[in-house]
C-alpha cells in the first residue's frame, strides 16, 4: 500500500525535478525547494538570525490536512484518502514590484504539479489517484509579508485491502 511517507516523497520528487524550482541538479550542499510540516514552520524558513534565506525560494510547502477511510466491510477493498494543502510561493520585493511575476510563476509551478500528479502513469507506478479539491487560492504578503503565491488542496486516493488476513501479526506466546 502507498503510504503517507511515499506521498510526501512523491511531492518532494516533483519539486526536485521541476526546472523552475531547481534549475541545477541538487546536491547535498544545496537547499531543497520543498518543505513539509505545519504552516508555522514556513515562517522559520524565512529568517535565519534575522536574514531571509533566499536560497530556499521559490518554495513548495506541503502539510497534511487529514485522512479519511471508506470500506464496504470485511473482505472488501477500501479507500484511504489523505488530503494535503500545497503552498507554491516565492519572495516578493519590499516595494512589491515583482508581485505579479511571483503570482504568475508560482501559478505555473502549481499547474505543473497538477499535471504531474494526474498523469496516468502515476496510478500504474504508485497505485493511487489524485483529486484536486477546490480552487487555487492566491495569497500575498504572507509569512511576515515576505512571500506571495498560491495554495491548493489535493487528495491522494489510496486503495487498500480491508482483509484482516493481510494485517501483520505477531505470534502470542501463552
Amino acid at each position: 500500500m502507498f503510504t503517507l511517507n511515499q506521498a510526501i516523497k512523491r511531492l518532494q520528487t516533483i519539486a526536485i525535478e521541476h526546472a523552475q524550482l531547481n534549475p541545477l541538479l541538487l546536491t547535498e550542499s544545496t537547499f531543497s525547494h520543498f518543505g513539509f510540516g505545519d504552516l508555522w514552520e514556513v515562517g522559520q524558513i524565512l529568517t535565519d538570525e534575522g536574514t531571509v534565506i533566499t536560497e530556499k525560494f521559490p518554495l513548495v510547502w506541503a502539510n497534511v490536512q487529514g485522512a479519511n477511510m471508506t470500506s464496504q466491510g470485511a473482505q472488501s477493498n477500501g479507500l484511504l484518502t489523505v488530503t494535503f494543502q500545497l503552498l507554491f510561493m516565492d519572495l516578493v520585493h519590499k516595494d512589491e514590484t515583482n508581485e505579479n511575476d511571483v503570482l504568475s510563476d508560482t501559478l505555473q509551478i502549481a499547474t505543473d504539479f497538477i499535471t504531474e500528479l494526474q498523469d496516468d502513469t502515476e496510478f500504474q507506478t504508485y497505485h493511487y489517484t489524485v483529486d484536486i479539491n477546490g480552487n487555487l487560492e492566491p495569497f500575498t504578503e504572507r509569512f511576515d509579508e515576505e512571500v506571495s503565491g498560491w495554495s491548493l488542496n489535493i487528495a491522494f486516493n489510496i486503495p487498500y485491502s480491508a482483509n484482516c488476513l493481510v494485517v501483520p501479526k505477531t505470534d502470542i506466546i501463552s
